[in-house]
């Protein structure tokens, strides 16, 4: 085997390695866009602890 043929056998497995996550995010991506349809825009606020002099 060259090295022609080496590289092309490593590129080639890297190709498939790299295949397999890009189409679970591809459909990933398409579920959450036909489910996101049906989902509603909100707000919302997340407060960790007191916000300075304010409050009991």
């Amino acid at each position: 085997m060259d090295g022609l043929a080496a590289a092309s056998l490593i590129i080639e497995f890297l190709t498939w390695i790299a295949l397999v996550p890009g189409v679970l995010l591809y459909v990933a991506g398409l579920s959450v866009r036909v489910l996101g349809r049906r989902w509603t825009a909100t707000e919302g606020l997340v407060a960790d602890g007191p916000a300075g002099g304010d409050g009991p």
